[in-house]
C-alpha cells in the first residue's frame, strides 16, 4: 500500500524492469464530472509515482481507466476504460500506448476491449465484444495470431482475467462463472469451456 499514489487506483500488470503499470478509475478525488479523467500510472518497485497519464475519449464525458496489459513483445501498455456521461450512458474505450507513453491509438464504441493480458514470454489474449459477439485473439510466440469467435455475449458477462499454463493454455475467467480454454496449435486453436455452475462438468 502507498498512499502517496492517491486514490482509485484500480488493476494492476507488471511491465519492464520491474515497473508496475495502474490504472486510475477517474481522477482519484471520487468526482465524476468533465475533465476528472482516469489514467494510467507508471510505478516503482518500490511504490514511487514515476508518471501518470490521462486517458481522455469524449469531452462532455468521464473516461475511467478499468484493466490494463503490458505487452513485453512490443513494449505497448493496453487500457479499457468506462466512459461516464451519466448513469444511462455509458461507452466504452480502449487505448494502446507504446513504451514510451504516447498515444498509439484511442478507440470508443465497438469492438470493445474486454480484457487483454501478455505472459512474459509473449503469449497474448485479448478478448474483445463486436457487436454482441465475443471474440478471442490469441498470439503465441512464433506464432501469427489466431481468432477465434466465442458466440454471442451473454447479459452482464465480462471478460475478467485470463491466466496462462507452462503448455500454452490461457484460461479466461468471465464472471458468469466459466472459463474458456485455448491453446494455439498449427492450423487453429483447441478450444474447451468449463462452466463452474455445473461442477459434474469440471
Amino acid at each position: 500500500r502507498c498512499s502517496s499514489l492517491g486514490a482509485g487506483l484500480n488493476e494492476l500488470a507488471l511491465g519492464a524492469d520491474g515497473r508496475i503499470f495502474a490504472t486510475r478509475y477517474g481522477d482519484g478525488s471520487g468526482q465524476r464530472r468533465s475533465g476528472h479523467d482516469g489514467a494510467l500510472v507508471v510505478i516503482s518497485p518500490e511504490g514511487r509515482k514515476l508518471a501518470e497519464v490521462r486517458l481522455h475519449a469524449r469531452d462532455d464525458a468521464v473516461t475511467a481507466a478499468k484493466s490494463v496489459a503490458f505487452d513485453p513483445v512490443s513494449g505497448h501498455v493496453f487500457v479499457n476504460a468506462d466512459v461516464i456521461r451519466n448513469a444511462s450512458d455509458v461507452q466504452f474505450a480502449s487505448f494502446e500506448l507504446a513504451s514510451d507513453l504516447s498515444l498509439v491509438s484511442a478507440r470508443l464504441g465497438d469492438p470493445e476491449l474486454l480484457f487483454a493480458a501478455f505472459a512474459p514470454d509473449g503469449a497474448g489474449v485479448r478478448v474483445v465484444d463486436d457487436g454482441g459477439r465475443l471474440g478471442l485473439w490469441l498470439r503465441e510466440p512464433g506464432r501469427e495470431p489466431v481468432r477465434l469467435d466465442l458466440g454471442p455475449r451473454p447479459p452482464q458477462d465480462f471478460a475478467q482475467d485470463v491466466h496462462f499454463a507452462p503448455d500454452g493454455t490461457a484460461a479466461i475467467a468471465f464472471w458468469s462463472g466459466r472459463i474458456e480454454l485455448v491453446r494455439a496449435r498449427a492450423g487453429g486453436l483447441e478450444h474447451a469451456r468449463v462452466d463452474l455452475e455445473r461442477p459434474s462438468e469440471c
